[in-house]
């Protein structure tokens, strides 16, 4: 038995290649395209559309890749923006404690805890802030 015999459902070369020229514009990092369109391949067997033989399934494939890469993009954003609001320089919520750990060192270990933002965190949170 030849190893195609074996698997009737492999991945053609061509679908394969159109797939990734998808995945390669609808991903943020061209070195994340390989692993946008390993989700959307892994979505398809999860679905049942693994026959790529057929065009509604590599259609159906190619709108998944699109719509992962926009989630992607959409997580991207809302992290960068989630991170620079806890960013310490220009943020007048953290000013004051800037300025008392830059004219005090041996104050700054303590002065973290008790900063209003760390305060108001939950215990679980406050461990790691």
């Amino acid at each position: 038995m030849r190893p195609h015999d074996a698997a009737p459902h492999l991945l053609p070369a061509h679908v394969l290649e159109s797939l990734r020229v998808i995945a390669v514009q609808h991903s943020r990092v061209a070195d994340d395209a390989d692993d946008l369109l390993q989700d959307a391949l892994l979505e398809a067997v999860r679905a049942g559309r693994d026959d790529l033989s057929q065009a509604v399934n590599v259609r159906w494939v190619a709108g998944v890749i699109r719509n992962l890469g926009a989630m992607t993009a959409r997580t991207a954003v809302r992290r960068r923006i989630r991170d620079s609001s806890w960013s310490h320089d220009g943020n007048p919520q953290f000013a004051s404690y800037s300025d008392t750990a830059s004219r005090s060192s041996a104050a700054a270990p303590m002065a973290w805890r008790e900063h209003p933002a760390v305060v108001a965190l939950p215990p679980s949170l406050r461990a790691v802030a």
